[in-house]
């Protein structure tokens, strides 16, 4: 593929940053879902309309990418980096949907810290997807990436601190599970942040 041959305002950079939007919007809807154990059911009905939002644009991006002959990046690299942003909010929904599952009405501040931390590399995401228009500049973009791994790093010391209180602490079995799967994924959310970061860093060497 023909590098640098596209206009900054690309249709293709107008939809990541649409869907990146949208990752950041489920990561604030979750936090708040967490802080607020009565309202469990309503706020997982708001991460579901956002996760079809979600979903709706991945769709539109993916079609856009089936019809068009130049694209700013790679066919499968376009595809990985939607498929990353479009699994983050996924993830999310999952959180919200088993907190109802699981009827967990008193959350750790631990899974609350987790959950800021995926929330502080979801904004990181959204940064470096907002330097795609100038990734000839790569240094932001390094930059940005070199954030979301320290940022996973601190989250999964505060995973292991989490699991370790958890299996120290409670004492209803229906709970330590439903509490342990809700820390994984919620976990598991920023590694598909970090996941993206080295999709970007592949970006970068290839096109810079």
């Amino acid at each position: 593929m023909l590098k640098w041959v596209w206009s900054k305002e690309d249709p293709f950079f107008v939809l990541f940053d649409g869907l990146a939007i949208h990752v950041v919007r489920a990561s604030e809807a979750l936090l708040e879902c967490l802080n607020d154990p009565s309202g469990f059911v309503k706020h997982a009905e708001r991460i579901r309309e956002i996760e079809q939002q979600a979903d709706a644009v991945a769709h539109t991006t993916l079609e856009r990418l089936h019809r068009s002959f130049i694209t700013p990046f790679d066919r499968n690299d376009i595809r990985r980096v939607v498929q990353a942003l479009d699994d983050v909010v996924d993830l999310m929904n999952a959180v919200s949907e088993r907190l109802v599952v699981y009827a967990v009405y008193q959350v750790p501040s631990s899974t609350i810290a987790l959950a800021q931390k995926s929330q502080e590399a979801v904004l990181q995401v959204q940064r470096a997807v907002g330097c795609f228009r100038s990734i000839r500049h790569s240094q932001p973009l390094r930059d940005t990436c070199l954030e979301i791994h320290r940022i996973e790093n601190e989250s999964a010391v505060i995973f292991r601190e989490a699991i370790t209180e958890l299996f120290r602490d409670e004492n209803d079995p229906k709970i330590l599970l439903g509490l342990k799967d809700i820390n994984e994924m919620i976990q598991r959310s920023t590694k598909r942040c970090e996941h993206l970061a080295h999709l970007i860093e592949d970006l970068v060497l290839e096109y810079a």
